[in-house]
């Protein structure tokens, strides 16, 4: 499962781990989840976080 913020100011980049510092920030009212949009690119976090084996995979709660 993959999320993204739908901002209009946000980049174009989804998340898979729910721990990651970047993704999890998303407000509420921002956060889309399913298949990432074409065109959008992986978080870097989530990459290095998925390489070291440290990934909760899954939606992080939406920040407030």
């Amino acid at each position: 499962m993959a999320y993204w913020s739908k901002h209009p100011d946000a980049d174009d980049i989804y998340h898979t781990c729910k721990n990651c510092t970047l993704g999890n920030n998303i407000e509420g009212t921002n956060l889309e989840s399913n298949s990432p949009p074409d065109g959008f690119r992986k978080c870097k976090e989530c990459i290095e976080l998925e390489g070291k084996g440290e990934c909760t995979p899954g939606v992080p709660e939406p920040a407030e």
